[in-house]
């Protein structure tokens, strides 16, 4: 698993293990660049790298992870991508209407 922090908000990444990728949506308002990351590897498996499973990373783009699984090394793609703010923008418009 891979949880990613910014702050004092809290995303868990899904994992996609057909494709090989992590995928973490974070709200429009978060900083990609300065993402506190923690990986829990399965005892059975080594992380190749990075070499800690605990840091900052910069997630403005993809992060390779390799993992060693017993059999061979496996490079999952880690990807961010910020929730859309045109929602955010609706409510806003609509409690401002409200409000007049």
């Amino acid at each position: 698993s891979l949880t990613a922090m910014e702050q004092e908000d809290i995303f868990e990444g899904v994992i996609d293990d057909n494709k090989r990728t992590i995928k973490l949506e974070v709200e429009a308002w978060t900083d990609l660049s300065n993402m506190t990351v923690n990986l829990n590897i399965p005892k059975r498996a080594t992380l190749i790298s990075p070499s800690s499973p605990e840091g900052v990373w910069d997630l403005t783009q993809p992060v390779n992870i390799v993992i060693n699984n017993i059999e061979r090394d496996v490079t999952y793609t880690v990807t961010a991508k910020k929730k859309a703010v045109k929602l955010l923008q609706e409510k806003l418009i609509i409690l401002i209407t409200q409000l007049n």
